[in-house]
Parts: structure tokens; C-alpha cells; sequence
């Protein structure tokens, strides 16, 4: 029995004990046996026309459709948009005489009334009325009519229901009104998805160009690290590879999406966004954020795209083990072009998490500067969400465009760990009150640090803010390039203006602290602190982190200044204190000074984390005035590059080599070395392993390229040990 099956025979037993009297207690089959236009039918003439054969049209239609890199052979058009099939019978047609309907049906229930079952008359020698709605109606017109074939172009509705839809031809002598129909069930089923190229489809996109990133393209990056070093992590998304596209629709009903569900990509989105992770419903992907690993599972860094991970789920029909935010970022992103949703991966820097819905990220601190992460909201190095494009006609005029949607369990949204679609208009003028989970995505992205001191007896005082440390370059693939996007500006206005400080404060009314004034703070400010992280270190190398002192008084200063750093998850969780180097300084009136702290390779190559993340704890105190500088500053260093060797351009079929190495930076073994390859219709996914590579020591691998489709490809190559994570490299070829 299906598991969602068993979740609805749960929610009608939630509903009574006894439903006779309250609901119709009817099954699916029993329900589709009782409507007679789902059966296969007989003329009692001879005569009435009999499907011989079928044309799907299939390489004309999927050409026109932008469907033809999908790998399944079944015909996928986009709704809005004609398609062509052609019948042929066993004779020749009568336009006087004969009557050919065409039917297409989708959904457990289907129902003319809700536009389920559309059944469209192509060809009638009377004329026919039909009451239906304009905005519901699918089309149907033959375009050519020789002898015994019939050539139809098909419309479905633009807002019709994606899904698979079964289709029925039915035939019938108009001259004896009272004979059976000739109804004949094609065996193959027709694909509909959204339709970024119809002006009528909420998702219509305008620009080629975008529509070539953000529903064609196969493959992209995904942006990792820190605010101070990032780069592009290369994804294989390959949203035409199988199982995807059927993925999407096992995982929609899933997920209990309501049949009208399926007109609607926001209600799509939404759905998607929880069953893609397990916590409520035994979703797609189960996340783990831990140290350490079970052995029979994948861990989250070796992953090089979204296939691997959606075969493994419609194979079992398990949550498949593990992902992290950008593992689930990048098979939203998948399962959504799929469906022909515009969608693109976003990486904010500097992510903040809001547990308590205070709209403000607060820290706290001992008197003597220890910090109480156990009180503290966190503030991930980057977290990574998704964005689709699409209108919104639920809301206010103005809400169009770009939406954002989170698949990472977080927090809970009307019971269930999902989150969005939110407007990015909405999230940047503040409107918190809008259609969904506009709050926790505006706190991720602009909400304020708040610094608290707590005392003995657990009082709090507010020692210091930073309005300026939150939502750092939030970051998109560009389009056409591998350049990184800064999209910041699409969701709050320039850090410091006159409008940021407005919409923060507006903001601020509607949080659980809306009746705490945290703004007006009088606090003296004649010491000017800056952190500098290390530029551009590389693992393997030492560093320095440095705090800069700037004096705007005319006195001298004392500041005691205490510098910890520590290995950390990308999530701003610490995980091993490095070092840490105290002193008190005396900074001389109106001058500058710099604190350092020195880490050599001894000191951290053994506390790695998996994608070389630090955290800095900077606690200062001025003796005279009181003034206190917190921060908690988060780093990553470069990891050592993938260096990929493969030809710039070859022919569709042949085949070719590519060559991967990579060098061990540290002066210790890796050990349980694992590389990762894949490219969609290019090299299936290969894994290599090694027990160890040794200090310094080379990895040299080889995989055989073999390209079936012509176009611009990129071979995504990942590479993990138990002591570096991560590594990742990219080929790039060409193919005519």
C-alpha cells in the first residue's frame, strides 16, 4: 500500500469514526467505474470509425514545446500552447456523417465539472453548444483531414492542471443518435507541465535568455563559504534526466496537494517545500547537520547533483540520507524546472535565524565577555533557498516576479516545516503580513544583531547592535556565465539608508519585542572597532585574523580585548576552540592600533570542519566609558582546487577523455577519500575511492566522456575525505 494512500485513509479516519451519513464512502476505482465516459466502448456498426493507428507528432511537438530533452519518450507539451496528434481509422472520414471527440483526463477523481476530464468535439456535423468558462476552456480544431486521417491541434487551457493526462478518442454515427459511442483509450499518456512561454501562464517569463538558465539549463552553481571568501559550487540539476519530472508528481501527491492544487504553481511550490524534507512527512531528503556520519548513508558534501539523490528516493520510497541546505536547494531547483517553473538557487551570506520571532538576531554574553550560545539565535555562514518566478494574483498589485521558497527545515509554517512562496517586493518593503512566511525570510535577511549582557541574578541589558552584519551579498548564478549574480537589492534597500532604517522599524512592530524600544540606545561610541579576516588563505597555510582600533577621542583609551577562535559548522555552530590570545591596550588619542592573532597549520588542520569554516569571538571593553565592542565573525579558507583537464569541444556520440587531479595541502593522511562525477547525458555518475592520500600526495583519476545531446556541457566533479570535504571542480566542453 502506498504511503500516501495510508495518509489519506488516516485523515478520513481523523474526520469520524463513523463517516456513513457525512461523507461518500467510495474508493478511486469505484468512483471511475461509475463514469462511463473512462470506459472503452463498442459501436454496434461496423461502419463507425476505429482507431488503426496514432500520431504523437512527438519530435515536432516537443521541439515547439521546449520538451525535448526530457529523457522519457511520452509526449510532454506545456499548457497554453498547441500540440498535434493524428489518427488514422479504417476508412475514410464522412465530415456529414461522422462525430470524433477528443478526451483528456487527469487526476484519481476526474470530473467535468472541475476541469478534469476535458472532452472536446473535433469534428461534428451538428453544431454543438458547450457552457463552459473561457478561462477553463481547452481547444481542439482538426487542421488537416485526408481520407482516413485526421490531423488535430490541441490547446490545453493556460491555467489548466499539470499532470499526466490519459487520452481517449471517441467516434459515433450522428445518424443514429441512440448508438453506442466507439471510445478507444490511447496506451500512452500525454505530460503536461507550466508554460514560461505562454503570456496567459502565471509563469511567464519574457526573456529568452532567462528562460534558458532558469528552465533549460542543466546544470549550475550554487554559492558557498562565507561574506568574505565564496565561490560557485557546480550542481548537476538535470531536472530532464528520469526520474525527475515523475518524481515531482509522486512527491506532489505525496504531499496531499488538493486536486485545484494543480493549476496553481504557488500551491505547488508550497507542497514541494515540505515533502522534499522528511521531518512531517517522509519526505524526498533527510537533513543532518552533525559532526559525524552513519557509514550506509551519502553525506551531504559528496553529493554533485540532484539525479542520484531522486533515484534513490522512487526506487525505495524512502527519505534518502543526507542533505543540507544546498543539497536541498539544488533538488527544489531540479523538480521545479522540471514541472517548467523558472527557478534559480540563492545564497544569502551572513543568513540569520529567528527563533522567537523577534525580527532581531540577539547574542548573549557573561559579564566577563563568555558567550551563552545556548540563549543566542544563529547566524548561519550562508544558508541556501530558492526563488521561482511567477505572478501573484493572491495578493496585492505590485507582488509579481521573483518568489522565495525554502526546502531546509527550519521552523514550522501553519504546522509544517515549509516555508514560502514569499514576494521579494514584499520581503523589502517589510510587509510582513503578506502571503508566506514573510517574517523568518525578512529576519534572514535584515534583521539586526542585538548584543545582550547577562548578569549574575539573569538580567539582561542591552550592551550593543550591528544593523549592518545580516544578509550579506545574496548571491544567484548570472545568466549565460558562471559569474556570480548579487541580488541583495532585490530584497532590502542599501544598508544605512533612509528606507532600510524605515522598514526595519516597521518591521519591529509586528515582532515579539514590538513594546521594547531596542533602537534608542545611548551608548558612547569614541573607540572605532573593524575586524579583518584572513585575505584569500588557502588550507594548508597559516593566517592571520586582526581587529583594528581606531581612537575618535582626545584621551587615552584602555580596552580590554579578548580574541577566541574556534572551528565551526557553516551554521555558526562552534565546534573546537583553535586559540584564543588576551590582552589589554592603551590607544593613544586619536590613533590607530591593531590586534593580532596568528594561527599556524598546527593549529587547526586537525579541527577541519567539513568546508574549512572558522569563527572569531571579538569581546572588547573600554575601561573609562564603558563602550563594548561584540562580534561574532565567521571566515572559511580556500579549499585546493579539482584541477579538471578535458577537451574543448567534440562531436554528439563520440567519445573522450577527462582527466581529474587533486593534491593533498595538509601535512596528514586523508583518509577514506571519495571522488564523485557526473554530467547529465554526458558521464552517468562514477565514484571513486581511495583509502588514503598522503601529505602532499597526488589523486589522479580518469572518467570517459560520451555526450548524446549537442549544447553546452559542464561535468561536475566532487571530492571528500574525513578530513577535508567538499572540493569541487568543473569541466567544461562544447558539443556539435
Amino acid at each position: 500500500m502506498t504511503r500516501w494512500y495510508v495518509k489519506k485513509l488516516r485523515r478520513q479516519a481523523a474526520l469520524a469514526k463513523e463517516r456513513e451519513g457525512r461523507v461518500e464512502n467510495i474508493s478511486d476505482e469505484e468512483f471511475r467505474k461509475r463514469d462511463t465516459t473512462l470506459k472503452d466502448s463498442k459501436s454496434k456498426y461496423a461502419e463507425t470509425l476505429k482507431v488503426q493507428s496514432v500520431n504523437f507528432h512527438n519530435k515536432y511537438n516537443r521541439e515547439k514545446h521546449h520538451t525535448e530533452e526530457y529523457e522519457q519518450e511520452d509526449l510532454i507539451v506545456r499548457r497554453g500552447s498547441p500540440f498535434y496528434l493524428s489518427f488514422t481509422f479504417q476508412r475514410n472520414i464522412q465530415p456529414d456523417s461522422d462525430l470524433i471527440l477528443l478526451q483528456l483526463v487527469t487526476g484519481d477523481r476526474p470530473k467535468q465539472s472541475k476541469s478534469t476530464i476535458n472532452r472536446l468535439t473535433v469534428l461534428s456535423p451538428q453544431k454543438t453548444k458547450k457552457h463552459q468558462l473561457r478561462r477553463q476552456l481547452w481547444k481542439a480544431k482538426y487542421v488537416e483531414l485526408k481520407g482516413k486521417t485526421i490531423k488535430i491541434e490541441v490547446t490545453p487551457a493556460a491555467n489548466g492542471f499539470v499532470g499526466v493526462y490519459e487520452v481517449y478518442l471517441e467516434t459515433k454515427n450522428i445518424n443514429d443518435p441512440e448508438d453506442t459511442p466507439e471510445r478507444y483509450q490511447l496506451e500512452d499518456e500525454i505530460y503536461v507541465l507550466f508554460n514560461p512561454w505562454c503570456e496567459n501562464d502565471i509563469v511567464y517569463m519574457e526573456d529568452e535568455e532567462d528562460k534558458e538558465e532558469y528552465i533549460l539549463n542543466e546544470t549550475g552553481l550554487i554559492w558557498v563559504g562565507s561574506a568574505y571568501y565564496n565561490h560557485g559550487r557546480p550542481w548537476n540539476f538535470g531536472q530532464f534526466d528520469e526520474p525527475c519530472l515523475d518524481a515531482a508528481l509522486t512527491l506532489l501527491k505525496a504531499g496531499d496537494l488538493p486536486e485545484n492544487g494543480y493549476k496553481n504553481p504557488i500551491t505547488v511550490i508550497r507542497c514541494l517545500s515540505a515533502i522534499i524534507n522528511s521531518c512531517d512527512d517522509d519526505g524526498l531528503l533527510e537533513g543532518r547537520w552533525t559532526e559525524k556520519f552513519p557509514k550506509d548513508c551519502t553525506e551531504p558534501c559528496t553529493w554533485t547533483g540532484s539525479v542520484a539523490i531522486i533515484k534513490e528516493y522512487m526506487e525505495t520510497k524512502k527519505s534518502v540520507r543526507y542533505g543540507q541546505c544546498w543539497v536541498f536547494s539544488g533538488v527544489m531547483t531540479t523538480l521545479l524546472r522540471a514541472l517548467g517553473i523558472p527557478t534559480r538557487s540563492v545564497t544569502n551570506f551572513e543568513s540569520a535565524h529567528d527563533t522567537d520571532s523577534s525580527m532581531t538576531i540577539d547574542f548573549h554574553f557573561k559579564e566577563n565577555g563568555d558567550p551563552l550560545p545556548y540563549l543566542d539565535d544563529s547566524v548561519w555562514n550562508f544558508h541556501v533557498w530558492n526563488e521561482s518566478w511567477l505572478k501573484r494574483p493572491d495578493l496585492p498589485i505590485g507582488n509579481d516576479g521573483w518568489q522565495a521558497h525554502d526546502a531546509t527545515p527550519q521552523e514550522c509554517s501553519e504546522g509544517k516545516m515549509q516555508c514560502g512562496p514569499a514576494p521579494l517586493k514584499a520581503i523589502k518593503e517589510g510587509q510582513v503580513y503578506l502571503l508566506y512566511d514573510i517574517p523568518f525570510i525578512f529576519a534572514e535577511v535584515n534583521g539586526d544583531r542585538v548584543y545582550w549582557t547577562v548578569s549574575e541574578d539573569d538580567d539582561m541589558t542591552i550592551m550593543g547592535m550591528n544593523k549592518y552584519s545580516v544578509g550579506k551579498f545574496i548571491s544567484t548564478k548570472a545568466v549565460g556565465c558562471d559569474e556570480r549574480h548579487d541580488i541583495t537589492h532585490l530584497y532590502k534597500y542599501p544598508e544605512g539608508c533612509e528606507d532600510e532604517r524605515r522598514v526595519v522599524r516597521f518591521v519591529n512592530q509586528f515582532s515579539s519585542r514590538a513594546d521594547e524600544d531596542i533602537y534608542d540606545l545611548d551608548i558612547v561610541k569614541d573607540v572605532e572597532f573593524k575586524f579583518v579576516p584572513p585575505r584569500k588563505a588557502e588550507v594548508g597555510e597559516g593566517f592571520e585574523v586582526k581587529l583594528k582600533m581606531k581612537s575618535l577621542s582626545d584621551s587615552v583609551r584602555k580596552i580590554d580585548v579578548v580574541v577566541t577562535l574556534m572551528s565551526s559548522f557553516y551554521t555558526g555552530i562552534s565546534r573546537q576552540k583553535i586559540k584564543t590570545k588576551q590582552r589589554t591596550i592603551e590607544l593613544m588619542p586619536k590613533k590607530e592600533t591593531e590586534f593580532q592573532l596568528p594561527v599556524d597549520i598546527k593549529d587547526y588542520e586537525t579541527h577541519l570542519g567539513a568546508d574549512a569554516s572558522f569563527s572569531a569571538f571579538v569581546n572588547c571593553k573600554v575601561h573609562d566609558t564603558r563602550q563594548s565592542f561584540m562580534t561574532v565573525e565567521k571566515f572559511t579558507l580556500k579549499m585546493p582546487d579539482l584541477v579538471i583537464k578535458c577537451p574543448k569541444e567534440m562531436e554528439k556520440d563520440d567519445e573522450a577523455k577527462m582527466t581529474i587531479t587533486f593534491t593533498n595541502p595538509l601535512s596528514l593522511n586523508l583518509t577514506n577519500v571519495v571522488l564523485n562525477v557526473e554530467s547529465s547525458k554526458v558521464v552517468p555518475q562514477t565514484t571513486f575511492r581511495e583509502e588514503f592520500v598522503p601529505p602532499k600526495g597526488k589523486l589522479v583519476r580518469e572518467v570517459t566522456l560520451h555526450p548524446k545531446t549537442r549544447g553546452y556541457k559542464r561535468v561536475v566533479a566532487i571530492l571528500s575525505s574525513d578530513q577535508l570535504k567538499g572540493i569541487d571542480g568543473l569541466g567544461k566542453v562544447r558539443v556539435f
